[in-house]
């Protein structure tokens, strides 16, 4: 039945295809063809947690995201907050904080803000789905708020205008004890567009959530789909370009405004080892997601090492990954998060140009590209210092490597 709907599909589509130009197809080498570039970052400004405790940000989670005024606003999903910093790194006041609202936060995941200056809190807190919006200068407008079991939205990220958004969507059965996970595009209503991957996950059995053995099989079968190169890795560019990967093939393909697909980027490459050092250090940063997130009664049985033994029985393999994140410069220009070292801090990126030519790759400390954002001509990013997240602003360039 489903290769006779396939099939259908097709066919209707061909009218509309026709014509159009094909797919551009870019295969790259290890070694670029003209002369390697790389990235030049030259700070500009850092905020670290000795300034006070305005500044002191925990975990992974916590993000930067700039207006297009300079302004710079930080997630604190620990305290359930938003802080706003001015263009100079002065903190200038709290948006929000831990309440039932509206204008308070009780799961905050995530904070985007749009070109047009409003800006989009999206929390989860079990089946509820909340959006709180703004107005410019993050200025509280209103909040939607949606409860089911089969829609749950984790990893929201939209489209400049606002008119597609990527994420994990979430279908629980209660009954089975499962969840299918819709990982893609999808309109403003939460419909599918375009399905990066799609997998089932054990779901939650009340009877044993008071059991440490049960939480290193949940969350095993979590962390498998990433280090078995199953996950979906997407972005969007300024102009509302999608890009999606596998992070277990190195093929990047990016669409168009209407779903077209317009361009495939892959590239040979010499896999890394995954050493039993960095899998050991898988562990910390899901630790620490979760701290932000679940009650007092689990945090004591959800220990660091619970969160050790699930990241064995996930079976780590031999290698990486080589797709970890998709960051798009303003320029266009493609970053592919090729590493991220857990252990050393070393994070590495392939450059390509707008039309998927490789063109070198660029190497900082601190792991900050997979919080990287670029805009107002600059990098905004999250470094992990000694333990302790530092707000960075650089002025970057592409160069001619040495």
């Amino acid at each position: 039945m489903n290769r006779i709907i396939l099939c259908l599909v097709c066919l209707l589509t061909t009218v509309s295809l026709f014509g159009m130009e094909p797919v551009k197809r870019i295969e790259n080498g290890t070694k670029p063809k003209g002369k390697v570039k790389t990235l030049k970052f030259t700070e500009e400004l850092r905020l670290t947690a000795d300034q006070g405790d305005e500044y002191l940000w925990v975990g992974p989670t916590a993000r930067v995201e700039p207006d297009h005024n300079g302004m710079m606003y930080v997630l604190d999903t620990r305290e359930r907050r938003v802080l706003e910093f001015d263009q100079n790194g002065k903190f200038t006041r709290v948006v929000g904080k831990q309440g039932p609202g509206p204008g308070e936060f009780q799961m905050p995941q995530a904070l985007q803000i749009f070109p047009d200056g409003t800006a989009m809190v999206h929390e989860l807190v079990g089946p509820m789905v909340t959006v709180n919006y703004y107005d410019k200068g993050m200025v509280f407008k209103d909040r939607t708020q949606t409860q089911t079991l089969t829609g749950l939205l984790e990893g929201v990220v939209y489209a400049p205008d606002k008119s597609k958004k990527f994420a994990n969507k979430v279908n629980v059965d209660m009954q089975k004890q499962t969840m299918v996970v819709f990982n893609g595009l999808m309109d403003e209503k939460s419909e599918p567009l375009i399905q990066v991957a799609q997998y089932e996950m054990m779901g939650i059995n009340p009877a044993r959530i008071g059991e440490a053995n049960y939480w290193v099989e949940f969350m095993a079968d979590r962390i498998r789909i990433g280090l078995h190169g199953i996950a979906g890795i997407m972005a969007f560019d300024s102009e509302g370009h999608f890009y999606s990967a596998l992070n277990g093939q190195y093929q990047i393909t990016q669409y168009d405004a209407k779903q077209n697909k317009t361009l495939e980027i892959s590239r040979k490459y010499k896999p890394l080892p995954f050493t039993e050092e960095e899998i050991t250090a898988v562990a910390d940063p899901i630790y620490e997601i979760l701290m932000t997130q679940l009650p007092p009664q689990l945090q004591e049985i959800i220990t660091p090492a619970v969160m050790r033994r699930a990241v064995q029985k996930a079976e780590p393999p031999p290698v990486k990954p080589p797709v970890n994140g998709i960051v798009v410069m303003e320029d266009g220009h493609i970053l592919v998060i090729f590493d991220s070292n857990l252990v050393t801090g070393k994070g590495v990126v392939d450059i390509f140009s707008p039309r998927g030519e490789y063109l070198g790759q660029a190497e900082r400390d601190n792991r900050p590209f997979a919080r990287m954002v670029f805009r107002n001509g600059k990098a905004y990013t999250m470094e992990t210092v000694d333990g302790e997240n530092e707000l960075v602003r650089y002025d970057v360039k592409l160069v001619d490597a040495k």
